[in-house]
């Protein structure tokens, strides 16, 4: 019988950059891994897309922080 895989949900704060865009795609390209938000304080409400076009995602900046990432429904953060 088949396993099912569990999809972990993921979210980045700090996702913008060289460090940032790669690991956007190596989470995008993980068969395991759904990416649910992404932090950036300076580029908040801007699409993603715009600064990556490289990536499939339709998310935008949010202003996510230490203070305020338990708001958010994800199994793991990336710093």
């Amino acid at each position: 019988t088949k396993s099912s895989k569990k999809i972990y949900k993921v979210g980045v704060i700090g996702a913008r950059g060289y460090v940032g865009s790669k690991l956007l795609r190596l989470i995008e390209n993980h068969s395991q891994l759904s990416l649910e938000c992404v932090g950036s304080s300076t580029q908040v409400g801007q699409e993603l897309k715009k600064s990556m076009p490289n990536l499939k995602s339709n998310l935008k900046f949010e202003d996510i922080n230490a203070q305020n990432c338990s708001k958010y429904d994800v199994d793991a953060w990336f710093l």
